[in-house]
C-alpha cells in the first residue's frame, strides 16, 4: 500500500521528524522520477516514470516497460497538472531528460518498440502551460541509439546525445540536431568509441567552440559540426569518475560531479565529490562529502550562484552496481558550499528507513533544493517496486513542510491522457464524486465514482481540452488535472 512517508533529518546531531511529499501514478508496479525543473518561483514540473520493472539479458539490458508522465506542482508540491507522454503506439517511452529553454519545456528520453525491435530517441516539446508544440522520433529503425544526455549551445541548437549499439563491445557516437521545437533535425553518426563503463553526458562549452562527450574518466573533444578532435584526460584521472553531472559557471569554467576514489581506505573507497575545471581541464576547486565506512554514489548538482551550490548522493551505496532493490538501508545525502568563501553551510542526511536512491536535484530560486529519490520498502515486500519520493529543503537543509491535501491524491491514476471514447479513473476512496469541465468551464460530465477502476464514456463529447476534478464526500476537492480528448 501506498502511503505518505515520515522522514528523519539529521541536523548535527539532533534528529528532526518531518514529512516528505511522494507522488504516485497509480497501481503499476514500478515508479521513478528521471529530473524536475523550477519553471517559475510557484511553479516546479516533474517527469515520472511508471510501469513494470524488466532485469533482462546481457544482450538487452535494463528494458523497462514504462509510460511517462509530466507532473506538474506549485512551490509546496501539490499536484496542479499531469499530462502523459505517451504519444506514439507500439512503442516504451522512458522518460530521462527535462530542461526547460526560454519559454519551452522539453522532454527527452528513450523509446524502445514493444517487441523490442527498435530504439530510438523521444523528443517533445510544450509550452509552459503543458501544451503540446511538436514531438518527434529522432533516429533509424535499423540502428539502435540509446539516448544519453543532451546540450544547448549558445544559439539555442538542442544537441542529442546517443550511444550507438546493443551492447557495450558495439559503438559509436550518436549527435542528433535540432531546435528547441524539434524540428527539423540532423543526426550525424561517428563509429569512434572505445567502451569505459560509466555514463556517457554531452556538454557543450562556447570558450571552446564546441562541445566534449564526457565518458568516466575523459572527454572526448568536438568541434562544432562534430568533427573528432581531441582526447583530454583531467587532472583528477583515475582518482574521481565522472557521474556526467555538469553545469556552466561562466562560458568557460564548468562544474563536473562524480565519486572520488579514496585509496587510503579499504572500507571507504567511493565518497560523493565535485571539481570547478578551467577550460584547460586543471582544478580551481574542489568539495567532497565524507563518510565513514561506507560507498556513496553521486546523485545531482545545482545551483543559481556559486555562493550556495548543492550537490548530493545516496549514502550507503554499492557501487559500481547499485541495485535500487537492496535489502538494506540507505540515505540520501546532501551538501551546500558557498565557493565564495570557501564554507561548506552545512552536510545533512535525508531517509534511512529504506532502500532511497537520489536520481536528481535542483536548486530553488528561494534559496533553497529540490531532492528526487527512488524508495524502495525492503522490509515490507521483496517485490521490485520502487516508490518515488520528492522533498523540499529550504536554505538551512531543514525540510519545508507541505500543507497537504487528501492521502488520496496520490493513490489516483487518470487514463488515457489524451483519450478517445473513453477516460479510465482508478481510485483508492469509497467515493468520489467527478465533474469533467470544458475550456469554457462549463459541466460536461458530473458522475459518482466508486473504489477501484471507473470507466467513463466521452464518446459523445466533442475534441479538445477538458479538467477534472474529484470532491469527496464532504465536497472538498482533493484532486485535479487536464485531460485531452483527440
Amino acid at each position: 500500500m501506498k502511503y505518505l512517508l515520515i522522514i528523519s533529518l539529521i541536523l548535527s546531531n539532533v534528529l528532526v521528524n518531518a514529512q516528505s511529499n511522494k507522488m504516485c501514478m497509480g497501481t503499476l508496479n514500478d515508479e521513478i522520477v528521471r529530473g524536475g525543473i523550477e519553471i517559475n518561483e510557484n511553479l516546479y514540473c516533474f517527469i515520472i516514470n511508471t510501469g513494470a520493472y524488466i532485469d533482462t539479458s546481457a544482450s538487452y539490458p535494463e528494458i523497462f516497460e514504462y509510460e511517462s508522465y509530466i507532473i506538474m506542482t506549485d512551490n509546496d508540491l501539490n499536484v496542479l497538472d499531469s499530462i502523459s507522454l505517451n504519444l506514439f503506439e507500439d512503442y516504451y517511452i522512458s522518460a530521462r531528460t527535462i530542461k526547460k529553454i526560454n519559454d519551452t519545456i522539453i522532454v527527452v528520453g528513450r523509446t524502445v518498440k514493444n517487441d523490442y525491435s527498435d530504439e530510438q530517441v523521444f523528443y517533445a516539446a510544450y509550452n509552459v502551460n503543458l501544451d503540446l508544440i511538436n514531438c518527434e522520433l529522432f533516429g533509424s529503425d535499423t540502428i539502435f541509439e540509446w539516448y544519453s544526455d543532451i546540450a544547448v549551445n549558445h544559439l539555442n541548437e538542442v544537441i542529442l546525445y546517443c550511444r550507438n549499439g546493443i551492447t557495450n563491445e558495439d559503438g559509436g557516437h550518436v549527435f542528433i540536431k535540432t531546435n528547441v521545437e524539434g524540428s527539423p533535425y540532423e543526426i550525424i553518426y561517428d563509429d569512434y568509441y572505445e567502451y569505459e563503463n560509466g555514463v556517457y553526458k554531452i556538454m557543450y562549452n562556447q570558450y571552446h567552440g564546441g562541445y566534449f562527450v564526457i565518458t568516466s574518466s575523459s572527454f572526448i573533444k568536438y568541434d562544432l559540426s562534430f568533427h573528432r578532435d581531441t582526447l583530454i584526460y583531467p587532472q583528477y584521472v583515475n582518482r574521481f569518475f565522472n557521474s556526467g553531472y555538469e553545469k556552466q559557471v561562466n562560458n568557460s569554467n564548468f562544474i563536473i560531479g562524480g565519486v572520488k576514489l579514496n585509496f587510503n581506505s579499504i572500507q571507504d573507497p567511493y565518497d560523493v565529490g565535485l571539481y570547478i575545471l578551467n577550460p584547460e581541464f586543471q582544478i580551481l576547486d574542489s568539495a567532497q562529502i565524507f563518510s565513514t565506512d561506507t560507498l556513496d554514489i553521486f546523485g545531482g548538482l545545482d545551483f543559481n550562484s556559486l555562493d550556495a551550490v548543492f550537490y548530493g548522493g545516496t549514502h550507503n551505496a554499492h557501487y559500481p552496481t547499485v541495485s535500487p532493490f537492496q535489502d538494506e538501508d540507505r540515505w540520501l545525502i546532501l551538501q551546500k558550499k558557498n565557493f565564495e568563501d570557501q564554507n561548506i553551510e552545512w552536510n545533512y542526511m535525508y531517509g534511512g528507513d529504506g532502500c532511497y536512491r537520489m536520481t536528481n536535484l535542483f536548486a530553488t530560486s528561494d534559496g533553497g533544493s529540490v531532492l528526487m529519490s527512488s524508495y524502495y520498502d525492503w522490509r515490507s515486500t521483496d517485490i521490485p517496486n520502487r516508490d518515488i519520493i520528492i522533498i523540499k529543503v529550504d536554505q538551512g537543509g531543514t525540510i519545508v513542510l507541505k500543507d497537504e491535501l487528501s492521502e488520496n491524491k496520490k493513490q489516483i491514476s487518470v487514463y488515457p491522457n489524451p483519450g478517445a471514447n473513453n477516460i479510465s479513473i482508478h481510485i483508492f476512496e469509497d467515493i468520489l464524486h467527478l465533474e469533467l469541465l470544458n475550456s469554457e468551464g462549463k459541466v460536461m460530465i458530473s458522475k459518482k465514482l466508486h473504489k477501484g477502476l471507473n470507466i467513463i464514456n466521452t464518446e459523445d463529447l466533442p475534441g479538445g481540452i477538458y479538467f477534472y476534478r474529484l470532491k469527496n464526500v464532504n465536497d472538498k476537492m482533493i484532486y485535479r488535472g487536464k485531460w485531452i480528448k483527440k
